[in-house]
């Protein structure tokens, strides 16, 4: 999964003579997002696999938040949804629950120097996982209401080229 959350973007394109409006979601980079070791730290776009996504859900008590089918803001493949302030505090709240039953996981650093004085990444456990896309989800959820008029939150991967216009 590739989950991009930050400020809506729209364009009319033409794609075989018709016009076409594809929406999308703006890269950003912000220096104070959470540092988690990867390739894609500071950016508003992390990339997930799906075993762990789903985890992290069951285990934060948010998989109704992304997969109800009436309100879920992952309900279909593709969309992109309108964040409000209710989505961040549940994960506000799952924050606090996690942090609470298991803070060391979300400040460690799951890399370190070996014997031979290389860096070597350890094998996390799944906490770790869990508590760097709560910490990413968290930040980015947060940054986009503060500071998008247009906050969303998407799953890129199966996004659709666009929505035909209506004529």
């Amino acid at each position: 999964m590739i989950i991009k959350i930050g400020q809506l973007s729209t364009a009319i394109i033409t794609v075989e003579n018709r016009p076409v409006i594809r929406l999308g979601v703006e890269s950003t980079i912000n220096k104070y997002a959470p540092l988690l070791g990867e390739p894609l730290d500071f950016h508003n776009v992390r990339k997930i696999q799906e075993e762990q996504w789903l985890e992290a859900l069951a285990v934060l008590q948010l998989t109704d938040l992304f997969y109800d089918e009436k309100s879920g803001l992952f309900r279909k493949d593709g969309d992109i949804s309108p964040l409000f302030r209710e989505h961040l505090d549940q994960v506000n709240h799952a924050y606090e629950v996690f942090s609470g039953a298991y803070k060391q996981y979300l400040n460690a650093n799951i890399a370190s120097v070996g014997i031979d004085g290389k860096l070597t990444q350890l094998i996390p456990a799944a906490e770790y996982y869990i508590g760097g896309h709560l910490k990413w989800m968290r930040f980015w959820m947060d940054y986009a209401i503060k500071f998008c008029s247009k906050p969303v939150i998407a799953n890129v991967e199966y996004m659709e080229v666009g929505k035909t216009i209506l004529q």
